[in-house]
């Protein structure tokens, strides 16, 4: 299930030279000018075929308080790509990026974007209502969501790669990376009889197929057996599925049991919040089912995620000395308009969404 209304995806971008005048005389502000240089070192270390010279466009992000937070960029060479990067210096700079581009919802004709989250940035004539119109449509929630966004206690340092004169450049960091080639499943997609809250059983189909195709359990029924939406519909309804979404435990044992299918393996999962056991699985060749949940999270900061209560596909991460970004597949998307897209592989900013996340690994035998 895609965050709020099946829309959303996280858009912003930061900072300005600490040797230039600083806009609105607010020294966490940050300008476009600096914004283009976090895309054109993160354009380097997400290694994406394009340059900074293909920007086709630049949209002015603001939050539901009516402030500017940041900038949508999309970019195009033979491929489009985008960047939700960070106007304020108290942030990441880059929330998520990545290949394709980001649907701009026009709900109400005004020239002002607000940014929700995830993939979603709606045109609409006040923040504030239009906070309350989202706020109405929850059902979830004893409380109305406030849309702030988490701030990163690391960001500052980051930052300063771009604020001080004698800074090193932020790209000339040491980059730790990994990524795994899986076959993407889309939730949206015709065919599928649940798509709102197909997204565990997509995510556990993608996870599933890869041990078939990719890791030589050819006793898995894959896509060899199956298409891509009637393994999301086998799932949903034998192996788990729900109308209100699935657990952890749902997912652990629809996991299991889907890849035991007429069949006999030995299948372990595990479930925790961890950075480096999520690298390591990713390094022995292992994708992982990664779950946004903001919904039946105990103390987390009631603060504006990439998702609210959302499985993905955990396929790759990237690190340096600053920066901690899972590489996930987002199932697909569906929008408010009764549209969708198919699914995207992103990066999502960790220390952002760390309050949130489960990770489910899985080993077969």
């Amino acid at each position: 299930m895609i965050k709020r209304f099946s829309w959303l995806l996280f858009a912003v971008s930061l900072l300005f030279f600490s040797s230039g005048a600083y806009a609105n005389e607010d020294d966490t502000y940050v300008s476009e000018e600096v914004a283009d240089e976090i895309v054109k070192d993160y354009i380097k270390k997400f290694k994406f075929d394009v340059s900074l010279e293909d920007k086709q466009d630049v949209v002015e992000l603001y939050d539901t308080n009516d402030e500017h937070i940041g900038y949508y960029y999309e970019l195009e060479n033979e491929e489009s790509y985008f960047f939700i990067v960070s106007a304020n210096t108290d942030y990441s700079p880059v929330f998520a990026a990545g290949k394709g581009k980001i649907k701009l919802q026009e709900l109400e004709d005004n020239e002002k974007y607000y940014f929700l989250g995830n993939t979603s940035i709606l045109k609409s004539n006040d923040g504030s209502r239009l906070a309350k119109k989202i706020n109405k449509g929850l059902q979830k929630k004893e409380k109305d969501i406030e849309f702030t966004i988490p701030k990163n206690r690391e960001a500052k340092s980051i930052w300063e790669s771009y604020t001080t004169e004698e800074a090193s450049d932020v790209s000339t960091l040491r980059v730790d990376e990994d990524y795994l080639n899986v076959t993407r499943f889309t939730q949206w997609e015709d065919g599928v009889n649940n798509p709102a809250s197909s997204c565990g059983p997509a995510t556990i189909a993608a996870i599933a197929e890869y041990w078939r195709s990719k890791k030589g359990f050819d006793t898995i029924d894959g896509l060899d057996y199956f298409t891509r939406t009637e393994m999301i519909n086998a799932v949903y309804k034998y192996h788990g599925g729900k109308s209100y979404g699935m657990s952890v435990s749902n997912v652990r044992s629809g996991l299991k049991s889907y890849i035991n299918r007429g069949h006999t393996h030995t299948v372990s999962t595990d479930s925790f919040n961890s950075f480096s056991t999520y690298k390591y699985e990713i390094g022995r060749s292992r994708p992982l089912a990664v779950k946004f949940d903001q919904y039946f999270t105990f103390f987390e900061p009631d603060a504006e995620y990439a998702y609210d209560y959302h499985w993905t596909v955990g396929v790759g991460y990237l690190e340096d000395g600053t920066d901690k970004y899972l590489y996930i597949q987002d199932n697909g998307i569906g929008y408010t308009d009764g549209t969708w897209d198919w699914s995207k592989e992103l990066y999502i900013d960790y220390t952002t969404n760390k309050p949130i996340i489960t990770m489910v690994s899985l080993e077969v035998s």
